[in-house]
């Protein structure tokens, strides 16, 4: 029997193809979701592991980008975009089903 890896999704990965879909550079990512920008370098390369504002940056990625904040905190492997303000932001992503 063989057995498939399906590769985990870091915060640093998550934060990556949403900026990249918006078309940002790292600096203009951070400005857009309120953070400095050495700071959010860290967290896109996972420098920094856990860091104490995480909910409050899935949020702020939530209100900016229309990206669910579970998805960015790896509770679910899925989102539903909302109000996505980008063409083919999420596109690669596994996507909820409309049940």
């Amino acid at each position: 029997m063989t057995t498939t890896h399906v590769p985990t999704w870091t915060l640093g990965d998550r934060l990556r193809r949403v900026r990249r879909d918006a078309h940002l550079t790292q600096a203009e990512f951070a400005d857009r979701i309120g953070v400095e920008r050495g700071r959010y370098s860290q967290w896109e390369t996972d420098q920094v592991k856990q860091p104490r504002e995480l909910t409050e940056v899935a949020r702020s990625v939530e209100r900016e980008f229309g990206v669910e904040a579970a998805w960015m905190l790896g509770l679910t492997q899925h989102t539903q975009a909302k109000g996505v303000r980008f063409p083919g932001l999420l596109s690669a992503l596994p996507m909820r089903s409309a049940a």
